[in-house]
C-alpha cells in the first residue's frame, strides 16, 4: 500500500530541458517545455539520497559510499533509467509517478488549479473551444499508425460543414479542473472555458548566445543560440508521487541540461484543494479502462517500434508520432559468470504524445500494445476513458 503526495517543482531561475536541436543558417538549441519523466524520477531519487545522508559530494561528482550501498538501494532502488527493458523494476520507496503537469497558485501561494494537455478532438475555432466528432474516411483512417497517409495531420473531414477541411491547430492548450469535469461529462462546448495557452500564459522565453566547444576547447567562429525558459511567477511543475513509505526530500534539487535549481514541496492529498479534480483523482486512484467510445492519452505512450493500430481502433487523432532510440551498455557473460566488459545495446520505441484520442470500434474494451514496466511506473502510458 502506498500513499499519494503532490510534489511541485518551482524553478528558481531559467531552465533548459533537453529538446530538439535544429540547424539552419545558424545553430539553435531549443529547450523542451517540460522535464522528461526520467528526469523527474532521477531528481526525486537524488533528493531522497541527499536528504537521508547517502549521497556525498567529492570534487565534481557525487557518490554513495560502500557502507551506505544497501540502505541507499532500499531507499531508491537500483533500476537504471537507460532502458525500458527491465523485467523487475525497483525504485525503492517510490511506487509510481504521474505524468508531469502544471500547477497554478494564488497570490497567497495556495494551489488554485492543475492543467493537463487537452484532447486532440477539442479545437480552437473562431475564438472558441469546441469538441468535434470526425467522420471516418474510407472505413479505416489513421493519422497515427500504418495508414497515416489517408488523413493529413490536423486536417480532418468533420460532421460540421462550416469547418470542413480547414487546418485547425490546438497548439499548447491545457485544460484545468472545470474543463476536465465538462469534457468527461460530455457537457456543451460553452463549458470549455478553463483552458490556457501555456506558451503565452505560463512561459517566458529567453535567448542566449553560446560559443561552441570541442573537448573543452572553444572553437573560433562557432556560435549557437540557446533558447531556454522561465516560468511565470504563479506556475510550477508537479507530479503525483506514490510513496510506499514517507522519507524526507531536500528542499531544492537541480534538473535539466543547465543544472537549474528547483524548489521542492510535498503536500498530502487528503482534503487537498485539488481533491475534486477528475484527472488528479485518476492518478490517485486509477479508473479502469472500460468499454467506451474512446480513450485519451493523459501522458506520452511508449510502444514497441513496430506498433500499428489494431482493428479495434477505427480512428485516431494525434499530432505526431515520434521514434525514441535508447543506447545503453550491458555486461558480457563469460560462461556462467558476468565479466566487467561491456557491450552496447539499443532499443527502439514509438512515443505517442499526450492528448491523442483513440476511437474504439463498437465500444470495445481494448488494451493498446504498450511497453509495460518502467514506463508505467515513471509516468508514461496513462489513459482514461473519454
Amino acid at each position: 500500500m502506498s500513499n499519494p503526495y503532490l510534489i511541485t517543482f518551482t524553478p528558481i531561475e531559467s531552465f533548459f530541458f533537453g529538446g530538439s536541436v535544429s540547424f539552419d543558417d545558424d545553430y539553435y538549441v531549443q529547450s523542451a517545455k517540460f522535464p522528461s519523466q526520467s528526469t523527474i524520477m532521477g531528481a526525486l531519487r537524488t533528493s531522497l539520497l541527499i536528504a537521508n545522508g547517502f549521497l556525498l559530494q567529492h570534487r565534481h561528482a557525487r557518490f554513495v559510499p560502500k557502507k551506505y550501498a544497501d540502505e541507499a538501494a532500499k531507499l531508491v532502488g537500483e533500476t537504471s533509467l537507460n532502458t525500458f527493458d527491465e523485467p523487475d523494476p525497483n525504485f525503492g520507496v517510490i511506487d509510481k509517478l504521474s505524468p508531469c503537469f502544471l500547477i497554478q497558485t494564488n497570490k497567497d501561494h495556495s494551489i488554485a488549479n492543475a492543467y493537463f494537455p487537452i484532447p486532440n478532438d477539442v479545437i480552437h475555432y473562431q475564438k472558441k473551444f469546441q469538441q468535434i466528432e470526425y467522420d471516418f474516411i474510407n472505413g479505416k483512417a489513421y493519422n497515427c499508425g500504418k495508414d497515416q497517409e489517408k488523413v493529413p495531420l490536423r486536417q480532418f473531414k468533420t460532421s460540421n460543414a462550416s469547418i470542413k477541411h480547414k487546418f485547425i491547430a490546438t497548439g499548447d492548450y491545457f485544460g484545468g479542473k472545470a474543463f476536465w469535469h465538462a469534457y468527461l461529462a460530455d457537457h456543451t462546448p460553452e463549458a470549455y472555458s478553463d483552458i490556457i495557452d501555456v506558451s503565452e500564459q505560463c512561459y517566458i522565453n529567453q535567448s542566449q548566445v553560446g560559443i561552441g566547444t570541442d573537448r573543452g576547447q572553444t572553437k573560433e567562429g562557432q556560435f549557437y543560440v540557446k533558447n531556454d525558459y522561465y516560468l511565470k511567477e504563479n506556475f510550477a511543475f508537479a507530479v503525483i508521487c506514490h510513496l510506499k513509505e514517507f522519507k524526507p526530500f531536500t528542499n531544492t534539487i537541480v534538473m535539466g541540461g543547465e543544472q537549474s535549481v528547483f524548489q521542492i514541496t510535498l503536500s498530502d492529498l487528503t482534503h487537498h484543494p485539488l481533491s475534486d479534480h477528475p484527472i488528479i483523482n485518476h492518478f490517485i486512484t486509477p479508473t479502469p479502462l472500460l468499454p467506451a467510445k474512446n480513450q485519451i492519452a493523459l501522458s506520452p505512450l511508449i510502444a514497441d517500434n513496430h506498433i500499428f493500430l489494431d482493428n479495434a481502433i477505427c480512428h485516431t487523432l494525434s499530432t505526431r508520432m515520434e521514434s525514441v532510440r535508447m543506447l545503453y551498455s550491458v555486461s558480457k557473460k563469460n560462461g556462467s559468470k558476468r565479466s566487467d566488459k561491456q557491450d552496447l545495446k539499443t532499443d527502439a520505441y514509438r512515443m505517442i504524445p499526450a492528448g491523442t484520442v483513440f476511437y474504439l470500434s463498437d465500444n470495445e474494451s481494448y488494451a493498446l500494445p504498450l511497453v509495460k514496466g518502467i514506463p508505467d511506473i515513471i509516468g508514461y502510458n496513462q489513459l482514461i476513458n473519454g
